[in-house]
């Protein structure tokens, strides 16, 4: 995903930190509390081979398709897959699981690249595979079917490797506070106030779908784009130094990664 281009002031750290507590304070009181812990969770070498398959399939499926109605029918696809029970299972019924799938969501390219997904675990054993992600990262993972430059990253993610996915939400918003790439905005965020990049990604998206105006909110909260306490940039002998921000705590809610 190429650097987005802006002409912005950058928003300094201090003040994109706490427009970004503020941010994952709004998400919380909107009851999306469990999206946070979940990927705060995640650890790369606790997945086992059930969550391997559901989040690939959820990334797979996600491409170009809207969270929301996914969310709504990925029950039944996951029925249809024998609720991801293991591979071989799967590949044992693997026209009956294609069949209900299709009835489920009806795309028969990205349920044939589930199977796809499905049959190479089967085959190398979901030991292999996490070597493989962990030896050679998004390059293994661009390997499976469906898995471009953004989708890619978005799996990563969502087995607990420490990314974020550029999508078109957060690289607005980093637009928006005067950074070039939303993977600069997120890291700066994580080192600020200490939450991973993950969260930090889960964070930002779901508060641009729940805030629609959100690059308008952003600009607003800090109007004074020329004041030089406000936006950061060349400065001799004036050194930033953040102030210790604390995460918010929530209830945990199992749920599956966006």
């Amino acid at each position: 995903m190429p650097a987005s281009k802006t002409n912005r002031p950058r928003l300094n750290p201090v003040l994109l930190a706490s427009h970004y507590m503020t941010a994952k304070e709004r998400v919380i009181d909107a009851g999306f509390a469990g999206e946070i812990d979940w990927q705060a969770s995640i650890s790369f070498d606790a997945w086992d081979e059930r969550t391997f398959l559901r989040e690939s399939a959820w990334v797979v499926l996600s491409a170009g398709f809207r969270e929301s109605v996914l969310r709504g029918r990925f029950c039944d696809v996951s029925a249809a897959f024998l609720d991801w029970v293991n591979a071989d299972s799967i590949i044992a019924h693997r026209k009956r699981c294609r069949s209900n799938a299709l009835s489920a969501f009806r795309n028969p390219m990205k349920i044939d690249a589930i199977l796809h997904i499905v049959k190479r675990v089967a085959t190398e054993s979901i030991e292999v595979i996490r070597e493989q992600i962990r030896s050679r990262g998004i390059e293994f993972i661009r390997e499976l079917p469906f898995m471009g430059a953004v989708s890619s990253l978005h799996l990563a993610k969502n087995l607990g490797l420490p990314v974020s996915k550029p999508d078109r939400h957060l690289n607005r918003f980093a637009e928006a506070a005067g950074y070039s790439s939303s993977k600069e905005m997120c890291e700066l965020i994580a080192k600020t106030v200490g939450d991973t990049v993950s969260v930090v990604d889960v964070v930002i998206w779901r508060y641009a779908t729940l805030t629609p105006n959100y690059e308008m909110a952003l600009r607003a909260a800090y109007p004074h784009v020329r004041g030089r306490t406000l936006w950061s940039g060349p400065r001799r002998g004036v050194e930033h130094q953040p102030p210790v921000i604390m995460s918010v705590g929530a209830q945990n809610q199992p749920v599956i990664g966006r």
